[in-house]
């Protein structure tokens, strides 16, 4: 599998290691499932108990609770969705800065066509 290395990862290697035959049902409902289901449940949980605990002490019209009770979940997934986005948009600036700078001035592993005190020197000295 490919991705960061964290426990899930590790888990379901393991089982998908293990095969049919040496399967464990412990290991895969401790490891596997029971993660799982609970961030699944609390992903359900949280916004609920926020939208009938939290917001009526708030919202005072019904219909207004029931509104935000209705679009609480599209709103979030929304923003998940648009964290996700932002995050993977910024990780591939930084790599295409990284790799327009070794481009451009790495041949291999050494530098090239960079002068640091040429380039300080520069900033220094205004140009007439």
């Amino acid at each position: 599998m490919m991705g960061p290395d964290w426990s899930m990862r590790r888990a379901i290697e393991k089982a998908y290691g293990d095969g049919i035959r040496e399967m464990d049902l412990k290991f895969i409902l401790t490891e596997v499932a029971a993660p799982i289901v609970c961030w699944l449940g609390l992903a359900l949980a949280v916004p609920y108990a926020f939208a009938h605990s939290i917001a009526p002490l708030v919202v005072t019209s019904a219909a207004q609770r029931n509104l935000l009770a209705r679009r609480l979940y599209p709103a979030l997934l929304l923003c998940a969705v648009l964290c996700a986005l932002t995050v993977f948009q910024i990780r591939q600036f930084r790599k295409l800065y990284e790799h327009i700078k070794n481009d451009k001035y790495l041949v291999g592993q050494r530098l090239v066509n960079y002068d640091h005190q040429r380039h300080k020197q520069q900033r220094e000295v205004p140009a007439n």
